[in-house]
């Protein structure tokens, strides 16, 4: 059976956007020096309208404070995103504890901010904290039930408690509230074949593979589901196509190489 691909990090944090210097005006006419407009920069405009927030890491307070003054108040949604990046940070410095209090605060600021609820709930999953992730993703699911990712953090954490009927049923409802990724698509194949549901598992490879066409590991998957369903045929052809992957683990390789031997 496929092995689901897990889920990539959260987004790296943008690179700060530095006030540009001011030219030093002529001596015989000297101008206070003035403090760039926020939307100075056309990179930082295209990121966030209207208002920006500059933040240096590690700077004294004075000139953190300085460089944080802007046009208007950030709104709460705004702030969050900026406390989901400084989670972010604090999480590639090794202190879990100080992202884990940022995202908390980031959703206090913002309970639709999906990107913290699902950097939260991937920590808590981290340290086997399962009832603190499910709350974390159930809430996130309440406000996107299409949301793709959480549905596979989710799902994943349904079947460690051998819910497969309950992890099928929320991966088919965000499959029908929006588009998913191929990754998507074949972590639900693996499901349904997983439940005896080949013709369903097929359908999800065959829509994976449209997208990535030199997976090995979902074309083998989609040969098992083939020989399940009794297509020998197709299923000899998927098998052949696995190997000509060239990117199966040798372990795999052995175990289509074994199953083309039992179809001869």
């Amino acid at each position: 059976t496929a092995t689901p691909v897990p889920l990539t990090q959260p987004p790296a944090t943008p690179t700060p956007v530095r006030p540009a210097p001011k030219a030093a005006a002529p001596a015989e006419k000297r101008v206070p020096p003035q403090t760039p407009p926020p939307d100075a920069s056309p990179r930082a405009a295209s990121r966030t309208p209207k208002t920006i927030s500059v933040s240096v890491p590690d700077a004294p307070d004075d000139t953190a404070s300085r460089v944080e003054k802007r046009l208007h108040p950030l709104t709460p949604a705004q702030l969050a995103v900026q406390q989901y990046q400084q989670g972010y940070q604090r999480l590639q410095q090794g202190n879990q504890k100080e992202a884990e209090r940022l995202w908390l605060g980031a959703l206090e600021l913002d309970p639709e901010h999906l990107a913290s609820r699902e950097a939260l709930s991937a920590l808590y999953l981290s340290q086997s904290r399962r009832i603190e992730a499910a709350e974390q993703l159930q809430q996130g699911l309440k406000y996107r039930p299409g949301h793709g990712r959480l549905a596979l953090l989710y799902a994943r954490l349904r079947l460690e408690g051998n819910d497969l009927d309950g992890a099928l049923t929320l991966l088919e409802r965000a499959l029908q509230e929006a588009p998913q990724t191929a990754d998507f698509h074949a972590f639900i194949a693996a499901l349904y074949q997983r439940r005896g549901d080949y013709a369903n598992s097929i359908n999800a490879y065959q829509r994976a593979l449209s997208e990535q066409p030199r997976s090995g590991v979902w074309w083998m998957g989609i040969a098992i589901s083939l020989e399940g369903a009794g297509r020998e045929q197709d299923a000899r052809s998927a098998y052949n196509e696995a190997l000509d992957s060239a990117n199966l683990t040798p372990q795999l390789r052995d175990y289509v190489e074994g199953r083309l031997r039992a179809l001869q």
